[in-house]
């Protein structure tokens, strides 16, 4: 898609939909990286959003915000 230059927007967004499952992996999680920056230059404001997505996914909860949802026994 990159050394292609494709601007197809709904085919990017589609393609990263479906790397977004997969990010567990550190290559799949460098080629999404690389096509949300890509990406970036034409559509920011979604890109943020996979970026949130990406967090809210695989980024582990910091244990300090853990122990603030939870009442202590």
């Amino acid at each position: 898609m990159i050394a292609s230059n494709c601007r197809d927007k709904q085919r990017i967004e589609h393609t990263l939909d479906g790397m977004l499952d997969f990010c567990f992996d550190e290559n799949m999680l460098k080629l999404f990286k690389k096509l949300c920056r890509y990406y970036y230059k034409m559509n920011p404001s979604v890109v943020v959003e996979y970026v949130y997505a990406y967090r809210d996914m695989w980024e582990p909860m910091p244990s300090s915000a853990i122990q603030g949802r939870f009442p202590k026994q």
